[in-house]
């Protein structure tokens, strides 16, 4: 990245939930240069953050809901440990690629590591499942 700076990097599903549009919309708009991307050394394209910003708002698209997390006490260091999306998936009893889909289209809190990678909070997927009714 220029001047070595750490600019924030977007997947291609955080994209296609922010501005609205399919993964093959976002590969042509890419492939056009209308949506400007980097290639990992793996061949994945990263979108920037301010780029995404940009077509967002030429767009005149509204900005995704962030979902409120309000800040608690957490009595157990159990309750405290972040889950993967399989230990998440059990939690919920479905698929952990449902887990992914509900978290792509902002139904489901998460948290990102250092890393990148998205972890849940137990509390937040407990009260998923009392606000879908779906836990007796």
């Amino acid at each position: 990245m220029p001047g070595g700076s750490r600019e924030r990097l977007l997947i291609p599903t955080e994209v296609q939930a922010i501005l609205g549009v399919t993964q093959k919309t976002l590969g042509r708009w890419a492939d056009s240069g209308r949506m400007p991307c980097v290639r990992t050394p793996g061949g994945h394209r990263r979108y920037r953050a301010v780029d995404v910003e940009r077509l967002r708002l030429e767009l005149g698209r509204d900005a995704p809901a962030t979902p409120s997390r309000p800040e608690r006490e957490i009595p157990s260091r159990r309750s405290r440990r972040l889950l993967k999306p399989e230990e998440a998936a059990a939690v919920l009893d479905v698929d952990q690629w449902t887990v992914r889909r509900w978290a792509d289209a902002g139904l489901l809190p998460f948290v990102r590591t250092e890393a990148g990678h998205r972890r849940w909070r137990r509390g937040d997927l407990e009260k998923f499942l009392a606000n879908r009714g779906l836990r007796g």
